[in-house]
């Protein structure tokens, strides 16, 4: 099955502009999401049903994990365990874009966004 990028349904979430290509597609054991952070502020958020691999596409910023914050570019993978609050965060002048993979077909009721902010002391390191 191909999924065509003119057909995603991008929507607003905190922090960030994400499509999911196989929302809606049943008998899948997973979900995957596109996501494409701008620099600024965003609210962290965590996956309580599953872990979340994630490969960055394209840009360069910061992972904040649970108060650690670590550089990314352009062909990173990252892996964050379940219920561990997290967010990637965008460098001043570019954009950061994601596939992110959850071994979870309800992305819907797998995430949880958190009260925390992460944003401007983390970016242009």
């Amino acid at each position: 099955m191909i999924v065509r990028s003119e057909t995603f349904s991008l929507r607003d979430l905190p922090g960030r502009t994400s499509a999911d290509p196989f929302a809606g597609i049943d008998d899948v054991d997973l979900s995957m999401r596109i996501v494409t952070v701008a620099p600024g502020t965003r609210n962290a958020h965590l996956h309580p049903r599953s872990y979340e691999a994630m490969y960055v596409l394209e840009g360069a910023g910061h992972f904040w994990e649970d108060g650690k914050v670590s550089p990314v570019v352009a062909g990173d993978c990252i892996l964050v365990a379940p219920n561990t609050p997290h967010a990637t965060l965008a460098d001043k002048g570019v954009k950061v874009r994601l596939a992110c993979f959850f071994a979870d077909p309800d992305l819907k009721n797998n995430i949880t966004e958190l009260d925390i902010i992460i944003g401007d002391e983390n970016q242009g390191r």
